[in-house]
């Protein structure tokens, strides 16, 4: 039997090159790329890889040049030149710091000509800026906060350090704060007890005498980890040989299955990423409890990684030497309660039907029952309104190690070199997946961390049923709700109404410096912010008008902010019933300045009521309560005077007005909620027809009739 072998035809041109062919595109891809060449020399030289470019210009002269400052990064994914600088000036700071025997000087210097006379330029541009928020100049407002950013950069040039507002601006420096919310300090039954001394305005502890009567001053590094959710696979060694796992088998350093569960399913994953969510305040706490149980201020610096098992712990380096005893003792003692709503079930699935975004009321409401979704203010009256509730989540610490360091010891240095090794690196850095296992642990910690609330304005409170981003009802939103599919979607016809009577028990409910606030709100169909932000000269009680022309925003670091109506059609006046005039007479002569503008609606101490604090200070809850309402929100008597002025059978021109509006949808929403204006119409235009005895019957509705 022949065997014939096939032989390919290579084309010209179609063969695979060893060498590209020069001056073509395969060539020119293989040659470096000199940003790369650039970056890799800056880094080998140890020079900034992305420097700040400064304008300097002699005041002298004129002459200006270019000048280059280094970008200062802490982390080595952004310049590892620069991480690297200040890993190593850390590294400096801990030596020098570390093993202090005397107390650091501390007292500030006295403040130079030049920089009081900065700060005192810088109070006179507050000062004038709080008169123009007073006259609503807008556009002097804008320039007066850019003067004052530059002069704020001046006055750190100079070397002054802080805030010149450490409270920051309030742009209604009398508003009222309500009450804050304090749980019981009773320590917890299953915790035990710590030693309590007066802390001592000292960094430096006392030396240690020993039997041989000389001065010994040790420091130490301490490590803290967190608890255990489940067994994991380990390499223990003990007397120079490795010891068996849980398993049951004997783990080399390398083996990539160390910190993997040994039995996933029963590990709490959980707990784990709960944990590791809320670790940062355990040990925080755990330093407050160490510096009362010594009774000094003492100092540590140190760094956060993550051990195999994906959980942080942290080591620190401790200037002085306590009893490992006591560091133990306040270790086991301390623990960090988590008082939020409860977040162990999840409500919605991120993938399924959410909450839907109702924007004429500033709400999430339930996809399926259409009820609102409470918001965090009232998620946590819930909770002090139980005296049974439990704490959402406890932290504790676990595993503590302490050893003695000596200063200038070897010890020493390789400590330092130790808690630094990560400090330059992002703390995932070092989890890299090296097998299935690990990739499996991974994921299913990763999946609870993915739908778990971080922090009270985590978007992911809407998985569990808790409106946390706090809102105002101008539609602007200076804290956005997260944003998620089917967010826009509104069911504004869903919200309850009140009748004229009821608006009347609720506002009897109030505290009477707030009798006149909900009928003006109702009746004018004012939002919280307009109706906060009136003025005595925005009030013309003998017209029965009110005229609105600013707004209150709260910020979501704190404080309120004067500012115009998110639009033109804010802008507005609006007439008011005569029958609440005189009880707007009474209130300003009762509650409000003589001046024009004094604030109409303030609190006990004379200053606009916070949104997020209102309804804690006047009793909402309770007052809705009593009138059959519950769960009404203030937005509802916006929404209840809007109804009545459709009931009136107002025009959608009319009611875009009067709401402040520039989109006639909301107006159309008010108008086809109530049947009465419906009839209102109808009854008006059957005046205008003949009646049904003059004319024939043309035949079915809807249907030409023939003429002959």
């Amino acid at each position: 039997m022949t065997t014939v072998k096939a032989t390919a035809v290579v084309l010209p041109g179609l063969g695979r090159e060893e060498t590209p062919r020069p001056g073509s595109r395969a060539a020119r891809l293989l040659q470096p790329v000199a940003k790369d060449v650039a970056r890799d020399l800056a880094v080998q030289f140890g020079v900034c890889v992305k420097p700040v470019w400064l304008r300097r210009t002699d005041t002298t002269t004129g002459e200006t040049e270019l000048v280059s400052v280094p970008c200062g990064a802490t982390s080595a994914a952004k310049c590892e030149p620069c991480a690297e600088a200040n890993r190593r000036l850390r590294m400096q700071q801990i030596r020098e710091g570390w093993h202090l025997t005397e107390e650091p000087v501390t007292e500030p210097d006295a403040p130079d000509e030049e920089q009081r006379g900065l700060v005192e330029y810088r109070a006179a541009l507050e000062f004038a800026r709080t008169a123009a928020v007073i006259g609503s100049e807008w556009d002097q407002v804008t320039d007066l906060d850019a003067e004052i950013d530059r002069v704020d950069e001046e006055i750190t040039t100079a070397g002054v350090r802080g805030s010149v507002l450490p409270g920051g601006r309030k742009d209604c420096p009398d508003e009222e704060s309500a009450p804050s919310r304090k749980r019981s300090t009773k320590r917890r039954q299953d915790a035990p007890d710590l030693p309590r001394l007066p802390v001592a305005n000292r960094t430096v502890p006392h030396p240690h005498i020993g039997s041989d009567g000389r001065e010994h001053r040790e420091s130490m590094f301490l490590t803290l980890t967190l608890g255990s959710y489940g067994a994991v696979h380990s390499a223990y060694w003990r007397r120079g040989k490795v010891q068996p796992c849980e398993c049951g088998e004997l783990h080399s350093q390398h083996d990539t299955r160390l910190g993997t569960p040994v039995d996933p399913d029963a590990y709490d994953y959980r707990a784990a990423a709960l944990d590791a969510i809320h670790f940062a305040k355990v040990i925080d706490r755990f330093w407050q409890n160490l510096r009362r149980a010594v009774g000094w201020k003492v100092q540590y610096a140190g760094s956060i990684e993550m051990q195999k098992r994906l959980t942080p712990h942290g080591h620190f380096a401790v200037r002085g030497a306590l009893a490992r005893r006591l560091v133990k003792q306040v270790a086991a003692a301390t623990y960090h309660q988590v008082w939020w709503p409860a977040h162990d079930e999840l409500r919605y699935d991120p993938e399924g039907e959410l909450p839907t975004w109702n924007v004429d009321e500033m709400t999430y409401r339930d996809p399926h029952t259409g009820e609102a979704l409470p918001t965090w203010d009232e998620a946590l009256d819930a909770i002090e309104d139980d005296d049974d509730a439990e704490p959402a989540h406890v932290v504790r610490l676990g595993t503590v190690d302490v050893k003695g360091i000596r200063g200038g010891s070897k010890d020493a240095e390789k400590t330092v070199r130790y808690i630094t090794k990560y400090i330059a690196k992002d703390i995932t850095d070092a989890v890299t997946p090296g097998s299935r296992a690990q990739e499996d642990h991974m994921a299913r910690l990763g999946a609870e961390l993915q739908v778990l609330p971080c922090s009270p304005t985590c978007p992911n409170w809407l998985l569990r049923a808790v409106l946390t981003t706090a809102v105002n009802e101008d539609n602007i939103l200076p804290r956005n709700p997260c944003r998620i599919p089917g967010a826009d979607r509104e069911n504004p016809e869903e919200r309850p109404t009140l009748t004229v009577t009821q608006v009347y028990d609720l506002a009897g409910e109030m505290p009477d410096r707030y009798f006149a606030l909900v009928l003006l709100a109702t009746f004018a169909s004012l939002r919280y912010g307009e109706v906060t932000a009136l003025q005595r000269q925005d009030l013309d009680l003998d017209a029965r008008t009110v005229r609105v022309r600013h707004t209150f925003v709260e910020r979501s670091r704190g404080g309120l902010l004067l500012g115009p109506p998110k639009s033109r059609a804010g802008l507005r006046t609006v007439s008011i019933p005569a029958a609440i005039v005189s009880e707007l007479r009474r209130h300003l002569a009762e509650y409000a300045g003589d001046e024009p503008t004094a604030w109409v609606f303030t609190g006990e101490r004379g200053g606009p009521v916070k949104r997020s604090n209102f309804n804690q200070l006047v009793g909402w809850k309770d007052a809705v309560a009593k009138i059959g309402k519950p769960g009404l929100h203030f937005h509802d008597l916006r929404h209840t005077g809007n109804t009545l002025a459709a009931s009136s059978g107002a025009s959608t021109r009319d009611l875009m007005a009067r709401m402040g509006h520039d989109s006639m949808n909301a107006a159309l929403i008010y108008q086809h909620a109530t049947s009465e204006a419906d009839r209102a119409i109808a009854d008006a235009l059957n005046a205008k027809l003949p009646s049904g005895d003059d004319e024939p019957d043309d035949g079915a509705a809807g249907v030409l009739a023939p003429t002959a």
